[in-house]
């Protein structure tokens, strides 16, 4: 197909979709549609992130007047970025919310050693007798 991108870009970005969990356009549709529940995890999102198709590169990539179809597969995965709306801010979002939902969980985990801890104290005879003292 058509080459818009330098062979290195192209090759650093074919490397970060192939690794994806999911396909690449499946990861778009997500991304349109803002899912927060889409089954990749923040490190994957955060290798996108660090290679993800910047807008000179998107305008690049749209500024193609043939079909797209003769592009090759990475600069066809551009311009799809391209099409949605503040992928690279949709893709952060959906980053924050993972570790979000970590540090949420993590956050109930530590909270509930705790209650069970304060629950043990309550229950303890010496703690009891110690209050007495």
């Amino acid at each position: 197909g058509i080459e818009l991108l330098s062979n290195n870009r192209a090759q650093q970005l074919a490397i970060v979709y192939r690794r994806l969990p999911i396909r690449f356009e499946h990861l778009c549709h997500l991304l349109e549609g803002l899912d927060f529940s889409m089954s990749i995890e923040e490190e994957e999102i955060e290798s996108l992130l660090q290679v993800w198709p910047n807008a000179s590169e998107q305008d690049q990539v749209m500024k193609h007047k043939g079909l797209a179809s003769e592009l090759r597969d990475v600069e066809q995965c551009v311009r799809r970025t391209a099409l949605i709306p503040r992928t690279d801010s949709r893709l952060k979002l959906i980053r924050l919310s993972k570790a979000l939902n970590t540090m949420h969980r993590t956050s109930r985990e530590k909270v509930k050693l705790v209650h069970d801890a304060c629950r043990r104290l309550l229950e303890s005879s010496r703690w009891r007798i110690l209050l007495r003292e």
